[in-house]
């Protein structure tokens, strides 16, 4: 029988004991999958419960569109779980996989290419948006059904944008309604990458408000968006992309926002430093001492155009001079404008953890501090 979102809600319950663990460390209850699509959205906004709720979850299409084509050909099913990162505007991030079966056929890809269409409503407490948790998501995916074309779907979901909406213009834009009751939402576009890098023939695929006034504020904020036009040597123009964008009201009005920079990893990074210029800069009384790698947090503020300003080396000791090495480096560095949660990084500070190597291979590794 083809995978539907009914499917979802019995894997979540045979995984339970593992799904309860990680909502009990983030502070938010476990939660079910139920058959639930944008267009069936309530009118009235969420409530306050203990329980988060799915607003948005893939649909039969979007399963059957992924479905790994080598597992189709060997008529295999399989199934994945994700651990995803959830934010106070319900959108999923940082996802990864934490299980496969079978290994091998692109199920875990396939899971991950799904995460842009999961949303849940912004959770709060007395009308009040809650913080950011963790969640686990148990999928599986049994045949690939009716919409299978015989070749995957490739979707981008992490672009190198170059430029991007500021947080004053997604406040000009944020709904009046939803500004006054301070509501959260969220809006994710498929979009086309043209070939001056700009977002074209753009849908909804999801959103977790229960009206249209976000999705107007996401067409208005989408015209600001720019993107590399290649990526790892290949063309990105004609691909897509899914697009999240989040509007939340006390993030964008943040005063110090210093004190808690987002985190920035490899994938968010547009240009690097060269091995050369990485192998000039380590530590000299690291490699006399014969450590041959190290790793350093810097806390930076990004700039228009996505280059590292005013940085700081990290609160952790340091006796090999890291911290130095690697800020030397930040004036090659340049991130993406735009981060996976559908938040903007334009002027925001952000953390980058640093490892320089001195062995032969990438000497350099940008990943979010544990």
């Amino acid at each position: 029988m083809f995978i539907r979102a009914g499917l979802i809600l019995l894997v979540i319950s045979v995984w339970g004991g593992f799904f309860e663990r990680v909502w009990a460390q983030s502070g938010l209850a476990p939660t079910s999958i139920s058959p639930q699509s944008p267009s069936a959205l309530s009118s009235t906004p969420p409530k306050q419960t203990g329980k988060p709720r799915w607003v948005s979850i893939p649909s039969q299409e979007e399963f059957s569109r992924v479905f790994p084509v080598e597992a189709a050909r060997h008529n295999i099913g399989g199934k994945a779980v994700i651990h995803c990162k959830v934010n106070a505007t319900g959108i999923l991030s940082d996802c990864s996989v934490r299980k496969e079966e079978p290994e091998g056929f692109g199920f875990a890809e396939a899971a991950l290419a799904l995460t842009p269409n999961f949303l849940l409503a912004p959770k709060l407490s007395d009308g009040k948006p809650l913080f950011d948790g963790e969640i686990v998501i148990p999928i599986i995916f049994s045949e690939p059904g009716p919409f299978f074309s015989g070749t995957t779907l490739r979707v981008c979901l992490i672009l190198p944008w170059i430029t991007a909406p500021t947080d004053e213009e997604i406040l000009q834009s944020y709904p009046p309604a939803a500004r006054s009751s301070e509501r959260n939402g969220a809006v994710v576009e498929r979009c086309r990458i043209s070939s001056e890098g700009a977002l074209t023939d753009c849908q909804v695929r999801a959103r977790n408000a229960p009206d249209d006034h976000f999705e107007t504020a996401a067409k208005m904020l989408i015209t600001r968006f720019r993107a590399e036009t290649s990526m790892a040597g290949k063309s990105l123009v004609g691909e897509r992309v899914d697009l999240s964008i989040g509007f939340n009201l006390s993030r964008l009005r943040a005063q110090d926002q210093k004190r808690d920079p987002v985190y920035v990893n490899q994938s968010q990074i547009v240009s690097n430093f060269t091995a050369s210029e990485g192998l000039d800069a380590f530590p000299k009384a690291a490699l006399k001492a014969g450590v041959t790698s190290g790793t350093a947090t810097l806390v930076c503020r990004s700039t228009q155009d996505g280059r590292l300003e005013a940085c700081g080396v990290g609160p952790d000791p340091d006796k090999f001079g890291f911290g130095e090495a690697a800020l030397s480096l930040t004036r090659k560095v340049r991130i993406s404008l735009w981060s996976p949660a559908g938040e903007s990084l334009v002027g925001k500070w952000v953390r980058l953890q640093m490892t320089l190597s001195a062995a032969p291979g990438p000497i350099m590794d940008v990943a979010p501090p544990h």
